[in-house]
């Protein structure tokens, strides 16, 4: 028992690891995607395990209050989870790093600028209220 003990906390241990490089390279992607400011295409997997494909521009990244790493995207095409709250596809919505398919996000050649968020009334070009600490925000001066 002691054996296998050891060898399910050395496989959680790796899993772990594996999980931790997966997520730095959706990371990676999605700062490259603000740095350039293009459109980008994704897989995005829900709570409850449906994967949609999405499309939009990210305006920012941050830390969300419980403590994950989220971005806010401007979404126009893709699909998404049909629930009362929120059934429509195109918005201004919040994704969780974490739930990003690894290897799934696509950059576009399209760009987008700040005018498009700007549009969508309490913009708040400096901060997001869902997100706390150091938040980044996309490089529209390119």
């Amino acid at each position: 028992m002691k054996l296998y003990n050891i060898f399910q906390d050395i496989i959680l241990e790796e899993i772990s690891k594996e999980q931790s490089l997966l997520n730095e390279g959706v990371n990676e992607d999605i700062k490259k995607a603000m740095d350039n400011t293009v459109y980008i295409w994704f897989k995005y997997e829900d709570k409850n395990g449906l994967t949609t494909d999405r499309y939009g521009a990210i305006d920012k990244m941050g830390t969300s209050k419980s403590g994950n790493l989220i971005f806010r995207l401007q979404q126009v095409g893709g699909k998404t989870a049909k629930s009362k709250k929120n059934s429509t596809v195109e918005g201004q919505k919040t994704f969780r790093v974490d739930r990003v398919v690894p290897g799934s996000i696509k950059l576009t050649n399209m760009k987008y600028n700040i005018d498009m968020f700007k549009t969508l009334g309490s913009y708040n070009p400096t901060g997001d209220n869902l997100m706390t600490g150091n938040i980044t925000i996309a490089n529209y001066k390119k």
